[in-house]
């Protein structure tokens, strides 16, 4: 009776050993165990997936619309990256927060809006387009063809520019007096490419009048000052408008560049 006894201690005993072996195999903990779902698993190795599917090979679905609802997360040290993968090609709705570290506020959309003449611009939106504001200093480009023209006015000053693209012996500027009282125009120009000649002059044009420059060459470049005043004693305003103009005249169209600055002052006079 004691040895049947004994011996089946040892058999409870061999059983309840090879039944707990089996329960720490599949404890889901070190190489070889189980992956118990719902649960913490732990691994110092690599677990691999591998076959041949036309689909995912692995798929995650969490339907809970939770705020900290995910499909997957991963946590690696912060100074290691979260993925590695083999191919360049590109994800479908894999939205990147930041691009090297910065966030898309922090990069400028290419510029898509342009200022009139006679105004600047004042600031660039996140979305390309521009804000416009006058300024003092006017740019000035026109891209005419041949028989065309154009015009470009200054502020409160009467000051008119007419750009004109003929042939190359007409009339190519021609500034006019929209003002109520005469005004002064200084020039300094040359005409022409590499045998240009220097013109140096000034004349008065009264109110409403105009004053034209030809070009017998193909080119002309200088300075211009206007000089004017407005308003009725003893409140006036005297403007002092300076263009630098370039003109190119190719015979089948032009092209006028330059910038004018205008100045006002504000004077009481008795």
């Amino acid at each position: 009776m004691k040895a049947t006894f004994l011996k089946g201690v040892v058999l409870g005993s061999v059983v309840s050993l090879a039944i707990l072996t089996a329960t720490a195999a599949f404890a889901g903990n070190g190489v070889g165990a189980i992956f118990n779902l719902g649960k913490d698993n732990a691994v110092n190795g690599t677990t691999q997936l591998a076959g041949s599917t036309n689909g995912p090979e692995l798929r995650i679905g969490n339907s809970s619309t939770g705020v900290d609802a995910k499909g997957l997360g991963i946590h690696t040290a912060t100074n290691r990256p979260p993925l590695a993968v083999n191919s360049s090609t590109k994800v479908t709705n894999l939205n990147a927060d930041l691009l090297d570290g910065s966030d898309s506020s922090a990069f400028q959309k290419s510029i898509t809006g342009q200022c009139a003449n006679r105004t600047a611009i004042a600031a660039v939106n996140a979305d390309g387009t521009v804000s416009c504001a006058s300024s003092a200093v006017y740019p000035i480009y026109q891209s005419l063809s041949l028989g065309s023209q154009s015009s470009d006015a200054f502020a409160s000053s009467g000051l008119s520019l007419n750009s004109q693209c003929n042939a190359l012996s007409s009339v190519g500027f021609v500034f006019g007096n929209a003002g109520a009282n005469a005004s002064t125009l200084n020039w300094m120009f040359s005409k022409g490419g590499s045998a240009s000649t220097v013109n140096v002059g000034g004349e008065v044009i009264g109110a409403g009048a105009t004053s034209g420059f030809g070009f017998p060459s193909d080119r002309l470049a200088g300075q211009f000052i206007w000089t004017t005043t407005t308003g009725l004693r003893p409140f006036i305003t005297r403007y002092v408008v300076t263009l630098n103009i370039h003109q190119f005249n190719s015979g089948t169209g032009c092209v006028f560049t330059g910038t004018a600055e205008v100045a006002t002052t504000s004077i009481k006079r008795s």
